[in-house]
């Protein structure tokens, strides 16, 4: 996750903001050959514990055999 905080995005181990991490279920050999796939996350945050406003999150994807993917992100997300 990086966190917007005047003008700057900030990693969050600059902001010692503990690192977010997700395990896909395994889907079975019958997906062993696709490519693509559309992932969500639901995240639930409470405005009164998360002091920032504006967040992005820039992951990849590991797979079985530990090939990493190419990294992408999120779009910018703004709380408030």
């Amino acid at each position: 996750m990086y966190v917007l905080k005047s003008g700057i995005w900030y990693k969050d181990s600059e902001l010692n903001i503990p690192k977010t991490t997700y395990r896909l279920p395994y889907m079975g050999e019958e997906y062993a050959s696709v490519l693509k796939a559309d992932v969500y996350i639901d995240i639930n945050y409470f405005a009164k514990l998360f002091p920032y406003d504006t967040i992005k999150y820039v992951f990849s994807i590991v797979d079985r055999k530990l090939h990493m993917s190419n990294i992408d992100s999120t779009d910018i997300i703004v709380f408030r």
